[in-house]
């Protein structure tokens, strides 16, 4: 996963679970920070793909970055993510940015057509702005998760920043 002039070009990994790169590094070894992971229920050619990474206030993780999108200054100048694949390369459009407290659906990656579109169509009215991208159930999706360290919910036990994106038709 690449986000251009950010310091965010690191590797996707994949596990049978969701559990086993929370708390391991790239190398299969113990670390508290994690990797930067998919959802083991995807794949990169799925409608919707979830990738997960820690973030923190005392050290650096590469998912700390996705903090500057509560600023839409940064969102104008950082609008792609770049998802590599073995054999292709998908460019992702943001079309949202919100923090998740109470509705943890997103999660849920069993899709119909009129769930899916009401899916997109939530997303895109809690964005904390505007981004003028449109999605239809059509799209592929891409969404990623970190904890949220913004001020705001601070008192939430369960916080999570959400950057959610559209594959571009080449």
């Amino acid at each position: 996963i690449k986000i251009k002039d950010t310091n965010i070009e690191e590797p996707i990994l994949k596990y049978t679970d969701n559990d086993y790169y929370l708390t391991h590094d790239n190398y299969g070894n113990n670390n508290s920070l994690g990797s930067i992971f998919m959802d083991y229920r995807t794949n990169i050619n799925d409608k919707k793909i979830l990738i997960y990474g820690h973030s923190s206030t005392k050290r650096e993780v590469p998912f700390n970055e996705l903090e500057n999108y509560y600023s839409k200054d940064f969102y104008e100048n950082h609008k792609e993510i770049t998802l590599i694949g073995e054999n292709e390369t998908f460019i992702y459009e943001i079309f949202s940015v919100y923090v998740e407290t109470k509705d943890f659906t997103y999660m849920n990656l069993k899709i119909d057509d009129t769930t899916y579109n009401n899916d997109l169509l939530k997303y895109k009215q809690k964005s904390l702005y505007d981004t003028k991208i449109d999605v239809s159930d059509n799209d592929q999706i891409l969404i990623l998760q970190t904890c949220s360290n913004h001020l705001t919910y601070k008192n939430n036990k369960r916080k999570y920043l959400l950057i959610i994106a559209k594959r571009k038709v080449n």
